[in-house]
């Protein structure tokens, strides 16, 4: 009996020894860590100190054509950066995106004092006018090659620009519907001016051909759009192209034809005779 109670007074001394060498090693363990916590904070504090890695140059990258790299520092002139970890790097690149003909700005931190700012442009594609609606600011209106709408200044070049109109919604169709349509109407010397889409979704065209300055009108409505203007282009090349007649207005709305409105052209003779003295 004697020997059993000693068993279990060495055995409670054991557990007793191990939950104090467990509770010294807790502590020891806690006050590590919380020594890291505190020099971890006192490390930040000391890194995002506003007087402190200042933000002092501005990199601007990008293929510029129209903007530069001086009208984009100036869209950030107003603005102060500050600590270089504090910076809110979301905050310059919605400024940035905010410019005129910037589509995209990618910005990074350079170590030490560097902001690092590559952008990218927009790349308008053809001149834009929503249905239904008065564009009444100084700029106007263009999509780009990506089906966005935006607005930039009278200055830029509209030579051979088709115009494009319809809802925003369906910008992106309308866009690739005048990309292709251009190129097969080229093929049968006509210029394609301009792409419409009204509220019905039915369409039209303004075109001219390179025989003359004169610009007509194709109706294609809302239904087998490409068999129609395939109907228009075999019309086109084998009684008009090379005719006296000059178009105004083609309807192909019609199930199995077309309605054409046309005139003469005038022909504008030259007198080659001389006189004889």
């Amino acid at each position: 009996m004697s020997n059993k109670r000693a068993f279990e007074s060495q055995e409670q001394a054991y557990f007793v020894s191990r939950l104090k060498t467990f509770g010294r090693g807790t502590l020891l363990l806690s006050a590590t860590v919380l020594s890291f916590i505190a020099v971890l904070l006192m490390a930040t504090d000391y890194l995002f100190q506003p007087q402190r890695f200042n933000i002092e140059n501005v990199k601007i990258k990008g293929k510029f054509v129209h903007s530069s790299p001086q009208k984009i520092e100036a869209g950030l002139r107003d603005m102060s950066f500050g600590n270089f970890f504090a910076l809110d790097l979301n905050h310059v690149k919605q400024r940035l995106e905010q410019l005129p003909w910037v589509a995209r700005a990618d910005i990074r931190r350079e170590w030490p004092d560097t902001l690092a700012v590559q952008i990218t442009e927009h790349r308008p594609a053809m001149r834009w006018q929503d249905n239904d609606e008065v564009h009444d600011s100084k700029g106007q209106l263009w999509l780009t090659t990506k089906a966005e709408v935006i607005e930039v200044p009278d200055d830029l070049k509209t030579d051979e620009a088709i115009d494009l109109q319809g809802n925003r919604y369906y910008a992106k169709s309308i866009l690739e519907a005048a990309v292709r349509w251009r190129k097969s109407l080229a093929v049968h010397d006509l210029i394609l001016l301009k792409v419409k889409q009204s509220e019905t979704q039915a369409w039209s065209l303004a075109l001219r051909s390179q025989q003359d300055d004169e610009m007509f009108e194709v109706l294609l409505g809302n239904t087998q759009v490409e068999d129609r203007l395939e109907r228009f282009k075999y019309l086109f090349e084998e009684q008009f192209r090379f005719s006296d007649y000059r178009l105004e207005r083609v309807d192909a709305r019609y199930p199995n034809g077309l309605a054409v409105q046309h005139v003469n052209r005038e022909v504008v003779t030259e007198d080659h005779s001389s006189s004889q003295g």
